[in-house]
């Protein structure tokens, strides 16, 4: 019994720790930093991701040849490098591990991270025009 109890409790861990996992970045690049520039805050990087159209909840629309949202300090901008397609779509979840591993690996600074397994696409974040013009409310 007790051998049965630990065997059910060993798959139950394996499930979870399986049903939590996150795909993480395969590449990151860090741009130069300009000293005349604000400091990119996480919050603004965040609130530009969620300017971009998701229709089903589920997928991020981006034109394959890359297209941008601004929001204060930050600029992001979703592209897929070499897609012929001028409308693609990606997890959102992809897109946000992404713009927030870059922003973590670059130390807050400008740069990109590549993610996907199939298709992958590149988040970049970028200094924005420091106004709050068309930041999500």
């Amino acid at each position: 019994m007790i051998k049965h109890c630990a065997f059910i409790l060993m798959g139950l861990m394996a499930f979870v720790s399986l049903s939590f996992a996150q795909l993480l970045p395969s590449a990151y690049s860090c741009s130069r930093v300009d000293l005349y520039k604000p400091p990119l805050r996480r919050e603004d990087c965040r609130d530009s991701l969620n300017l971009f159209p998701v229709p089903n909840g589920d997928n991020v629309i981006y034109l394959g040849s890359g297209n941008w949202r601004g929001c204060g300090s930050c600029k992001v901008t979703i592209y897929n490098r070499g897609s012929r397609e001028s409308r693609v779509t990606a997890p959102k979840g992809w897109a946000a591990t992404a713009v927030h591993q870059a922003f973590d690996h670059c130390e807050g600074k400008p740069g990109s991270a590549t993610i996907g397994d199939d298709g992958k696409i590149i988040a970049k974040i970028d200094y924005g025009n420091s106004g709050q013009g068309d930041c999500p409310p």
